[in-house]
């Protein structure tokens, strides 16, 4: 039996063995093998292996038959005989490749596969281009499948809730694509049911059909036996399973009905195409190629009349629900029939794309070339002042003391050391700074020690014995090192870029050797001998000096020791550059202490030295000095504008050869002056200056260069001089091809200085060397591979409420713009970014009084203009996508969603371009309403809902590349969140500028844009300059010197990580409870969660170069009461901030002791305001009346007290309107003021005044701050109405403020909210009435007509009861009446979600089926997915806040507890500052400051002295200082600004220029 099994399970064949691959063509065994039946070929081969003994498994193994043919090697062979074996043959892989003699060169061979290589790049180029169009028309694809597979499930759902709570009536009219028989019998009905699929249209097919099988189904029973029922079902299907050929039976459900009729409703997916046509004829409803639904009513006992009447109903029904759900007919008729005479449309003014003017690129190239120039202008100063240096410390030279020029030359050589040590200490001190290991401390130190030696050595001690074209040239043979290593670190893999290294380095091997040669001491040996030992030395020492930028050039190394180093040093760079610039010091130091003994120089000749030297050697010191640190800062400036060519590297290599010529130059005019021929003689000219005596010093210094080429005997000799200008040539050459890697260097738009040079400064014998060398390689193998998961994702969240339809246009042509710029077509440029918009519509909701017992849900007339709005928008931005075709389909109307939430509402819109604007209405019997709870529900909805959700699907993902959970920090990194308000507007160039900050820089966690106020009006003038002085001086500050406290909420981009993280989002939660939260939390709540980043670690940045445009109130009441919310909550969020400056300084490296300081004294300064514009009017008052110190103080005094006392007693809006009239008065009083001060400067004869030092210094303050920003210096211009404005909005508007802190409204586009009308009663008519009262009863006597005197209790009467009127939502109906060029599809949420969102992992497969049974799977899955975070989220966070009017009663309590403490606070000490004020005027003039008088021509006057109070003057100094601070800061923001702007511009993604529709027409008639 078992070898009867064994026969059966294998084959048993004969193989005969040939091992060629021992070159043995002969049979060397025949043998039989057995292999078992369905083996694969690896298996079977491996048998053959083990039965012939082969050991080698990569011999190849061909199989032939007996005819010689290859036949498979596996378990399907047919069985043979030993007579006619399978040929087996061993070869050796390749064994029998015979390559072709090669007959074409290889050049041409070359080029071929060059071209071809070229071609496939130029495709796969292509290919790459037309990935994200691909990806489009993709996804198109799968959205229109999408929806289909949508209707299916909605379809599904409507059906499923219909069988279950409605009575079928049926719905054919006529019989339907089915036979059937209805019997009845004792036993019951039966029914016989021939379905025919819808295919089958011709009688013929439906004959065909009729003959076969037909079962009776007995539906006796099935109404209330559910063992029948489930049988009957089982029935149903098992037969319209077997006789129709239909493949599943998807629902089966049944309804009884009042009339003893039976409905059955089925669902079954079917085969093949449907006749539509058809079906509609009998009122069936199609939801999908493969799905079709039918009705099928059986009656039992109904008359004709009655079903005729059913059926008259049904189709009415029919007809109005078919004409809701499908109104594209209709409208589409009306849209057409309105175009044929409507063509016009409305388009905004802004909706065009910022283009950047042919000025502003013109402007860019100048200042690149400007800067460029400033480049090449220093280094020319930096070398010439050092090369004078250098030739004047010779011995021969004219000048005599020699240590004292060495010192200078010394010290020249430190003050970058000194810088970078400042610079260390400075970081070490206020940052946070890690300790390097000592033995790579120890390494670096012992470095930058000889590296120090050799450039002292090679300075000071070499260089004064060279001429100074030698030293020029020289300089340039520091490049040795760093071209030999990177020929070193280059060779694997050997690349055509090495040549340009290697090129360098023999240039400069080369130029040493004729450096050698040049001053060979064997053709003139006296005059060689003595500089025989400077040329070793000065060749030792550059080849020392040549190991400074050791770190530069070892990037290329792979060695992990090395890469360590470096990482070490990259992350201890400060600490590190304490001890190396110190080390430094020390050793130049020590040099110069050792040569000028060894010089046999006398220190004690540095006393002595003379004016005449001083001046001279200082002034050269001064112009090495400034001009290699300008140098070096203009340098950097260049690289980050993106000039990089044209402005550092075209510069730095050109300055060599200019100061040469330059020299020439000198030469040339020394010899016209002062040689004695016509013609050019070196050494007739060298004489003649032996006997000159020029007391010029600008001739002595120029005299100085023809000197030392006198000096030089080298330069005289012919040889030598052929040899020296060899030399020169060659070392420039080695600098040009050793630095030739700094063409190539891309740089980003935001780029570090640490990120383009390794080394914190510049080395000053070397300028433009150490410039280029210590350029940061930049190694291609850096480059990040961009990952879906790095994309920016931009969330636009606005938040509306009572907006007008200017407004709302601006924010949505805003949207719609960046949208037009964002295309899908171009993902591949760095600027672009994948973005949602979602505007939340706070209080769309009302219910409308009617007189019924029915009342509607609607949405407010603001939603409806808003809706309105869009459709202008969209229609606009349409236009222009439109190509010939898509005019031809404009008939179509545009379909969006529209749905209900837990919240509200939602609508959706695709926008033209492909983005997704989301409109959630908020209702605020439903969710919390304001702004602050309307960020946290998009904050958790975009951040804690999708945001999460995104994560869970990249989990396992990455399982190469990185983990899941860095996939999650990296999304949280990439992920922005743009804050907006209602009424913003802005450019893309506005957002990508803020999205630059947030990209370079990591620890930036919001950055925010230059706020511009817009309106008309003197309030919004005010404004203007209000903002711009704000922006120019104040936010400029707070960049520069910490951080920005507060990023409006208007326009500010927050990155997704810092929201997230700890104590932000969840704080930002807190529902204000006490008094001083209404005031932190909800008055400013955009200062308070930037005061929450600060806390947590976040650095907040300013960009001046992101322009955004925003409302501003116009009214001088709506004015304050928006500044009556400011006011208070930036004085309790900068002290909450203060509070905890000692641990936010340590947990946030940006804001230093040093910040809170500057924050205190700004502070202090804001709440003296109100005294000090008291006293500034008292002091107008004395000037202008000539009234009594005192009584001028009275009077400035009483005005502001009365204005406290009345805003403690009446109403707001009376506050306001005394605000207003004392305003007026006191802008006259400032003019007078104005005058007051001129007058006085006119009267002293001098502007050295306290009030005059203070106007002229704020005048030229705004003026040259305006100049700054040219395109803002029109503001300067309102700079006078901000001044006389200056009493009511620092010292009124505090008062109001800080009186009316109970008051936590909104104060701001509120609107009176209409008063439901209450159900009045009917009203009797009386002829008499008395009414009387007796005890605790009333008693009413009422006579009525034709009635007897009755007496009622009045509380005994039984009242109508009130009838609760019912609600209905018909805000969907409403609003989709109001949209008439786009229509509004209502949709479910979750249904949405489930079949949009979840559709990613399926729509893949091909199988239609198993995709159907997995979106069902998916929507049973995630049913309600969407609803319960909504629900779960109002329960926790956003509930509506109930009305107690206890707990309103406690909370206003506490609001005027809190608003007494701080009014009292805040005004006792404007009152301790004027009192103090008065006692030390009162004293007089003894504790006075008295200052000598300026005449106006410059002198001091003798006889006058001007006196100043003590406390004034600290204040006018604290003030002052505070001001220059603010102002240095902006200068160095404004050219940070300028370096973003031209950088952006250089990079940015050019805008598509459409033709205007006359510039077309007017092409076209020309063709």
């Amino acid at each position: 039996m078992a070898a009867a099994s064994y026969k059966t399970n294998h084959i048993c064949i004969w193989i005969a063995l040939r091992r060629l691959d021992l070159k043995d063509d002969d049979v060397t065994v025949v043998k039989g093998v057995c292999i078992g039946r369905g083996l694969d070929t690896a298996t079977a081969k491996q048998v053959l292996f083990n039965s012939f003994g082969i050991e080698d498994t990569t011999l190849v193994l061909k199989l032939r038959n007996s005819q010689g043919s290859l036949v498979p090697m596996n378990g399907e062979l047919n069985v043979n005989s030993k007579q006619s074996p399978y040929m087996l043959e061993v070869t050796k892989l390749f064994q029998h490749v015979v390559p072709k003699p090669r007959t074409d060169a290889m050049t041409v061979i070359n080029k071929g596969l060059k071209n071809r290589l070229q071609s496939i790049m130029k495709r796969i180029e292509r290919i790459e281009e037309l990935v994200p169009e691909i990806k489009m028309r993709r996804q198109d694809k799968l959205n229109e499948e999408i929806e289909l597979l949508n209707q299916k499930l909605r379809f599904l759902n409507q059906r499923m809730q219909v069988a279950e709570t409605h009575s079928w009536k049926g719905m054919f009219k006529r019989q339907p694509l089915c036979y059937g028989d209805l019997e009845t019998s004792q036993q019951g009905f039966h029914l016989k049911v021939l379905l025919v699929a819808a295919g089958a249209e011709e009688k013929e097919q439906v004959d065909e059909f009729r003959a076969q099988e037909v079962q009776a189904l007995p539906l006796t029973g099935i109404e209330g036996d559910s063992h029948q029922r489930q049988k009957f079902y089982y029935l149903l299907q098992h037969y319209h399973t077997r006789v129709v050929g239909l493949s599943t039976l998807c629902f089966f459900g049944r309804q009884e009905d009042d009339d003893n009729s039976l409905s059955i409703i089925m669902m079954m997916s079917c085969h093949g195409p449907q006749n539509l046509e058809k079906l509609e004829e009998f009122s069936a409803v199609a939801c999908c190629d493969s799905a079709i639904t039918w009705s099928l009513r059986l009656m039992t006992d109904v008359t004709d009349g009655q079903t005729e009447n059913n059926r008259q109903k049904e189709r009415e029904k029919r007809k109005y629900n078919d004409l809701r759900a499908n109104p594209d007919t209709t409208a589409r008729k009306e849209i057409h029939f309105r175009k044929t005479w409507d063509p016009f449309t409305l388009k905004t003014i802004n909706d065009e794309e910022e283009i950047t003017g042919k000025f502003v690129l013109l402007l860019q190239y100048i200042i690149c070339f400007t800067f460029g120039v400033c480049v090449l202008g220093f280094i020319f100063l930096s070398k010439a002042s050092l090369l004078l240096l250098i030739s004047i410390s010779n011995t021969h030279s004219p000048f005599e003391n020699k240590p004292f020029i060495h010192l200078v030359l010394a010290c020249a050589l430190l003050v970058p050391n000194v810088l970078a040590l400042a610079k260390a200490l400075w970081k070490t001190a206020f940052g946070s700074s890690i300790t390097p290991p000592l033995s790579i401390l120890g390494m670096v130190c012992i470095i930058e020690a000889v590296v120090a030696f050799g450039t002292s050595v090679l300075v000071l001690v070499c260089m004064p014995h060279f001429d100074i074209i030698t030293n020029l040239y020289i300089l340039n043979g520091v490049c040795l090192l760093p071209s030999l290593l990177q020929v070193i670190f280059q060779l694997k893999p050997l690349k055509p870029s090495i040549l340009f290294p290697l090129a360098g380095f023999g240039f400069v091997f080369l130029g040493l050797l004729l450096f050698v040669l040049a001053h060979n001491p064997q053709q003139h040996l006296d005059e060689f001998k003595h500089i025989q030992p400077y040329v070793g030395l000065a060749i030792v020492a550059l080849i020392i000096v040549s190991f400074n930028w050791w770190e530069n050039f070892t990037l290329y190394c792979k060695i992990e020791v090395m890469e360590n180093i470096r990482k070490s040093l990259r992350l201890t760079r400060n600490i590190t550059y304490i001890f190396t610039n110190a080390v430094r010091i020390l050793v130049t130091g020590a040099v110069v202490a050792a040569w000028i003994p060894i010089k046999e120089y006398n220190w004690e000749d540095v006393k002595t030295v003379s004016q005449f030297e001083l001046k001279m050697i200082l002034s050269l010191f001064g112009i090495q000095v400034i001009s290699s640190a300008l140098c070096h800062w203009f340098g950097v400036l260049v690289c980050k504008m993106h000039a990089v060519r044209r402005s550092f590297i075209l510069p730095s290599i050109l300055a060599t050869p200019i100061v040469f010529f330059a020299i020439l130059i000198v030469l040339y005019d020394s010899s016209n002056k002062h040689g004695e021929v016509a013609t050019f003689n070196l050494t007739g000219l060298c004489h003649t200056l032996k006997t000159s005596n020029d007391s010029d010093p600008v001739q002595i210094l120029l005299l100085e260069i023809p000197r030392s080429l006198c000096r030089a005997p080298a330069v005289l000799d012919s040889s030598s001089l052929a040899l020296l200008g060899s030399f020169a040539i060659c070392f420039w050459l080695g600098l040009f091809f050793s630095t030739f890697y700094v063409w190539g260097r891309h740089i980003q738009r935001i780029e570090r200085t640490s990120q383009l040079f390794v080394r914190w400064l510049y080395e000053t014998a070397f300028m433009e060397q150490s410039m280029l060398l210590n350029t940061r390689v930049q190694k291609k193998k850096e480059k990040k591979i961009k990952r879906k998961s790095d994309r920016v994702m931009i969330y636009l969240c606005a938040t509306m409420w009572h907006e007008t339809v200017d407004e709302m246009a601006k924010i949505l042509t805003s949207i719609f713009r960046l949208d037009k710029y964002n295309p899908t077509s171009s993902k591949s440029h760095k600027d672009n970014f994948d973005f949602e918009t979602h505007v939340y519509f706070d209080d769309a909701f009302h219910v409308t009084s009617s007189e019924d017992a029915v009342q509607e849900r609607v949405v407010n007339e603001y939603v409806k203009s808003l809706v309105c709005i869009m459709e202008d928008i969209y229609r606009t931005f349409s236009s222009e996508k439109q190509t010939l075709k898509d005019e031809q389909e404009d008939e179509q109307m545009v379909k969006q969603t529209i749905m209900e939430t837990p919240y509200g509402g939602r609508i959706t819109y695709t926008l033209p371009y492909g983005s997704t604007l989301y409109i959630h209405l908020k209702d605020k019997q439903k969710i919390r309403h304001k702004k602050r709870w309307s960020q946290i529900m998009y904050m958790y909805y975009l951040l804690g809902w999708k945001l999460n959700r995104k994560y869970i699907t990249l989990s396992g993902k990455f399982e190469d590349e990185m983990s899941t959970e860095n996939a999650l920090k990296t999304e949280k990194e990439n992920t922005y969140i743009l804050a907006l308000d209602g009424d913003i507007d802005f450019q893309p160039s506005a957002l990508i500028l803020l999205v630059d900050r947030l990209r370079r820089y990591p620890h930036v966690g919001a950055a925010c844009g230059r706020i511009h106020p817009t309106g008309t009006g003197p309030m919004v003038w005010y404004q203007k300059f209000e903002y711009a002085v704000g922006h120019w001086l104040q936010k400029t500050a707070e960049h520069v010197l910490g951080c920005v406290l507060c990023s409006p909420g208007c326009f500010s981009l927050y990155r997704a990580a810092a929201l997230m993280d700890d104590n932000v989002v969840k704080k930002y939660t807190t529902k204000a409870t006490e008094g001083h939260h209404f005031v932190q939390y909800d008055q400013g709540e955009d200062r308070w969660l930037c005061t929450l980043l600060l806390q947590q670690g976040w650095r907040v940045e300013y960009n001046a170069a992101s322009d955004a445009y925003t409302n501003a109130p116009q009214e001088f009441k709506e004015f304050y009461n928006q500044r009556r919310r400011w006011v208070p909550s930036t004085l309790v969020n900068t002290i909450d901030l203060l509070n905890s400056g000692a641990q936010t300084s340590r947990r946030n490296p940006s804001v230093s002791k040093l910040y809170i300081l500057y924050q205190i004294i700004g502070t202090a300064a804001s709440i003296l305001g109100p005294a000090t514009v008291i006293l500034m009017i008292a002091g107008a008052f004395t000037f202008v009346f000539n009234w009594n110190g005192n009584v001028a103080l009275a009077l400035g005094i009483v005005p502001p007290a009365i204005y406290i006392l009345i805003c403690y007693k009446v109403k707001s809006d009376t506050q306001i309107k005394i605000a207003a009239v004392l305003s007026i008065f006191y802008a006259f009083l400032m003019i007078a003021t104005i005058m007051s001060i001129i007058g006085e400067m006119v009267k002293e004869n001098t502007f050295i005044t306290p009030s005059g030092l203070f106007f002229i210094s704020m005048t030229v303050l705004f003026v040259t701050t305006a100049m700054l920003h040219p395109q803002e210096f029109h503001l300067v211009f309102y700079g006078l109405l901000y001044i006389i404005c200056t009493p009511s909005g620092y010292l009124l508007l505090p008062i109001y403020a800080m009186v009316n802190m109970n008051n936590v409204s909104w104060g701001t586009r509120e609107t009176v909210t209409p008063k439901i009308q209450s159900k009045k009663k009917p009203q009797q008519v009386l002829r008499y009435e008395k009414k009387c009262k007796c005890f605790c009863w009333d008693i009413e006597f009422v006579a009525k007509e034709n009635k007897k005197e009755l007496t009622q209790y009045a509380d005994s009467v039984i009242e109508e009861e009130e009838v609760e009127p019912r609600i209905e939502d018909n805000w969907i109906s409403n609003l989709q009446g109001q949209s008439l060029h786009i229509q509004l599809v209502e949709e479910e949420l979750d249904e949405l979600f489930t079949c949009t969102k979840q559709m990613n992992n399926i729509v893949q497969m091909d199988n239609w089926s198993i995709t159907i049974l997995l979106i069902l799977l998916v929507h049973i899955s995630y049913l309600q997915a969407e609803n319960p975070f909504w629900n779960d989220l109002i329960k926790l966070y956003l509930k509506p806040i109930e009305e107690d009017k206890e707990r309103q009663a406690e909370i206003a309590k506490q609001l005027k507890a809190l608003r007494n403490k701080a009014t009292f606070l805040y005004f006792i000490i404007n009152v301790l500052w004027i009192i103090s004020t008065f006692f030390l005027q009162a004293i007089g003039p003894e504790i006075h400051i008295k200052i000598p008088k300026i005449l106006p021509n410059g002198i001091f006057s003798k006889d006058e002295i001007l006196t100043i109070e003590p406390l004034s003057f600290m204040f006018l100094a604290s003030f002052a200082g505070l001001l220059g601070i603010q102002f240095l800061t902006m200068l160095y923001h404004r050219i940070n600004t300028l370096i973003h702007f031209i950088a952006y511009k250089e990079t940015e993604v050019k805008p598509h220029q459409t033709v205007g529709k006359y510039h077309q027409v007017y092409k076209d008639f020309e063709a």
